[in-house]
């Protein structure tokens, strides 16, 4: 298992793929507060009116623990880079057709889905870490940054941004590793990044609120919608419950689904 996690690491380091889209996802996390606070500097300007509160604590310094439990940037969409990334590198061994040798040297197929599976953790971790530094160093030259007293708990929601795109991942894995379907997985990816299913939600809440009388939002206990929550920040317990729950039940089935289908 070892030597897959290890062949696994080096494959996704070597991917050229991975490493434009971490320099993509820095890019935009960098120039998104320049611009932002070149827009209303100039919008300011241009009118001559005072800016308010609000206006203030937009173009002002902005406190380092918001940047830290939020690691998707400003442009809160870079959601979708990391998932397609995903989607795309666990779909890869099959895609390139060199599974076909691996399957028969290890004892179970499922070694080589759970093997993806434990690399996306570091998948992860250097995108979000890219964009967060980007964001950083963008607020840095631009609005400024204060280190706040919240920074402490900021790290914790950090962990909790990451368990809920590893639960997402678990879904990709199910349908690109596990069922080898490459189109399938990507469109989940970009469906999950963008919130779309936020869509779907508000009438489900309506539906078991009016018909069944329970007073439950589906959207909180939903991982796409727990990990692009901002305000509010998502329910730490909620999101560690569906976090887990998830990836035990997407892992497992994918290790099901993948020693049952037959190598192509």
């Amino acid at each position: 298992m070892m030597n897959l996690i290890r062949m696994d690491v080096f494959r996704l380091m070597k991917t050229k793929t991975f490493w434009i889209l971490n320099i993509i996802n820095f890019s935009l996390t960098f120039i998104a507060p320049i611009m932002i606070k070149v827009i209303f500097d100039r919008l300011l300007s241009d009118t001559g009116v005072p800016a308010d509160e609000a206006t203030n604590e937009l173009i002002g310094a902005q406190p380092l623990s918001t940047m830290i439990g939020f690691p998707f940037g400003t442009v809160g969409l870079l959601m979708i880079v990391m998932l397609v990334s995903a989607a795309v590198f666990l779909h890869g061994d099959i895609g390139h057709g060199y599974i076909k040798n691996l399957a028969g040297q290890i004892p179970k197929k499922s070694h080589l889905t759970f093997s993806k599976f434990i690399v996306m953790a570091f998948h992860h971790l250097i995108m979000m870490a890219v964009c967060l530094s980007g964001t950083v160093l963008g607020n840095l030259v631009s609005r400024g940054i204060y280190i706040d007293a919240k920074v402490g708990e900021s790290l914790g929601m950090f962990m909790i941004r990451f368990l809920l795109l590893y639960a997402l991942t678990s879904v990709l894995l199910l349908f690109s590793s596990g069922l080898g379907n490459k189109t399938l997985s990507i469109v989940m990816a970009v469906i999950f990044g963008t919130g779309a299913l936020n869509l779907l939600y508000a009438p489900l809440d309506l539906l078991f609120n009016q018909v069944f009388h329970w007073e439950i939002r589906v959207e909180d206990w939903m991982p796409d919608a727990l990990a692009g929550s901002i305000a509010p920040a998502p329910p730490i317990l909620n999101s560690l419950l569906v976090g887990l729950i998830f990836v035990a039940v997407f892992v497992t089935l994918s290790g099901y689904v993948s020693n049952h289908r037959d190598v192509k």
